[in-house]
């Protein structure tokens, strides 16, 4: 069963911070990864992708999608591009 992502919940990060060996690239390269997978988000069809190769079935990534729910705060939706986006995240 799928979740609407106002069913979602800021999760707190870990307090411990990741290494780079944790996660294999740096703080800078992480960032820029992460705001590049949030913004693809807003293609309709890289979406339907997702859902037709099952990808919402997968705890991994929905957890992931989870996580990423910090991309919500103003300190990090200032550097979303897509100002629909932007503002439909913010808002929601």
């Amino acid at each position: 069963m799928e979740q609407a992502a106002s069913d979602f919940v800021p999760i707190q990060k870990p307090s411990r911070k990741a290494t780079e060996v944790d996660v294999g690239c740096d703080d800078k390269t992480r960032f820029q990864l992460e705001l590049e997978f949030v913004q693809s988000l807003s293609n309709p069809r890289y979406l339907n992708y997702l859902a037709q190769t099952r990808h919402f079935h997968n705890p991994a990534f929905v957890s992931y999608l989870h996580y990423l729910q910090y991309w919500k705060q103003p300190d990090y939706a200032r550097f979303i591009m897509n100002l629909c986006m932007r503002n439909n995240i913010i808002s929601g």
